[in-house]
C-alpha cells in the first residue's frame, strides 16, 4: 500500500475561530495533472491511499477539483476534508465514486443550517461514497457532543470527534483537557477507531526522527502542484520513488508512524476492540524506539 498526500491549496468560504492554518491562505495552486499521472503510473503496482492535505483551504473551491478526483480514483482510495457546504453536485465527479471519502466537518457556519448539510451528506452517499462528519471539540462546543453523536447515529452517518489543537482561554490544547473531557471526546465511537493517534499526541515531547530509517519515499509521498516529496517535512524534491526505508532527514517531523521499527506488522493502526491495549502497545513501542536512538532518556518516558 502506497499513502499518497496531496497539497491542494485554494480559497475557503469560512474563517472558523479554531482554523489550524490560522486563515493564512495561500493563493490557488493548479496542478500538472499530465505530470502527476506520469508518476502514478510508476506506482501502478501498488495500491494507492490518497488523502488532501488542505491547509485552510476548501478543496471543493479548487479550479481543478473534478479532474483531480476523477485522476485520483483512477489509482485508489480518496479522502477529502471539506466544509460540505457546496452542492456536491457542482464539484463531484460523475460516476462512480465507491473510493472516495467525505470527511464533512461541522463548523459553526454549518449548524445555523444542518438539516442543509445533513442533506449535502446524504445526496453524497447515494453517489456511492462514504461520508462522516468531523466535530472539533473546542471547549466551547464540547457540550453538544452528545447531542450531535446521536442526531447523527439516527441519520445513520458517523460522526467522529477531534480534538482542539490550538489555544482557547489562555490554555494550550489538547495538552489541557480535562480527564472528563477526554473520556468525552474519545468515548464516541467512530468509523474507523483512529483515537490512538489523537490521544497519543500530547504524549509525544520530540518528533525529531532524523537518521531513523523511514518509509517516506517508499509507501509514503506528498505531492504538491510541481514537485514530488518523500513527505510534508522533506521538502527536498524527490528524482523517483526509494526502494525501501532510508534515514529521515529531517529534525522537527509531525507524523513519525511511517518509520520502519514502529511500522510493525503486531501493531495495528486502527486498533478496535483491543484499543487500551493497543494503545499502550503503540506508546511503549514509539518510546522504546525514542530511547533507543538517543531522543529521549529515561526521564521523558512518561506515559
Amino acid at each position: 500500500m502506497v499513502n499518497i498526500q496531496v497539497k491542494v491549496r485554494c480559497g475557503c468560504n469560512y474563517k472558523c475561530w479554531y482554523c489550524v492554518a490560522k486563515h493564512q491562505i495561500e493563493k490557488t495552486e493548479e496542478f500538472n495533472l499530465d505530470q502527476m499521472e506520469v508518476f502514478l503510473n510508476d506506482l501502478s503496482d501498488k495500491d494507492a491511499s490518497f488523502s488532501f492535505e488542505c491547509g485552510a483551504s476548501e478543496p471543493a473551491l479548487h479550479p481543478q477539483i473534478k479532474d483531480l478526483i476523477k485522476l485520483l480514483l483512477k489509482y485508489g482510495e480518496v479522502s477529502i476534508p471539506t466544509n460540505n457546504s457546496i452542492d456536491p453536485d457542482l464539484w463531484l465527479p460523475e460516476g462512480d465514486c465507491g473510493r472516495l471519502k467525505l470527511r464533512c466537518a461541522l463548523h459553526p457556519e454549518n449548524e445555523k443550517t444542518i438539516d442543509d448539510f445533513v442533506l449535502r451528506m446524504l445526496h453524497i452517499k447515494s453517489k456511492g461514497a462514504r461520508v462522516s462528519c468531523i466535530f472539533c471539540a473546542s471547549p466551547d462546543r464540547l457540550y453538544k457532543i452528545k447531542e450531535y453523536s446521536k442526531f447523527f447515529e439516527e441519520k445513520q452517518i458517523p460522526f467522529t470527534v477531534i480534538p482542539l489543537v490550538g489555544e482557547f482561554g489562555g490554555k494550550v490544547y489538547p495538552q489541557a483537557y480535562t480527564q472528563e473531557d477526554q473520556k468525552l471526546i474519545f468515548g464516541i465511537k467512530r468509523e474507523e477507531d483512529r483515537d490512538w493517534y489523537q490521544k497519543i499526541k500530547p504524549l509525544i515531547p520530540t518528533r525529531d526522527f532524523y537518521d531513523i530509517p523511514c518509509f517516506a519515499g517508499f509507501s509514503l509521498f506528498y505531492i504538491d502542484s510541481k514537485e514530488i516529496f518523500k513527505c510534508l517535512y522533506d521538502r527536498k524534491p524527490l528524482e523517483k520513488p526509494f526502494k525501501g526505508a532510508t534515514p529521515c532527514r529531517v529534525h522537527d517531523c509531525g507524523c513519525g508512524f511511517f518509520l520502519e521499527e514502529f511500522s510493525k506488522d503486531d501493531i495495528k493502526i486502527c486498533p478496535s476492540e483491543d484499543f487500551e491495549e493497543e494503545f499502550e502497545k503503540i506508546v511503549k513501542r514509539y518510546f522504546d524506539l525514542m530511547k533507543k536512538y538517543g531522543k529521549l532518556d529515561d526521564a521523558g518516558l512518561k506515559i
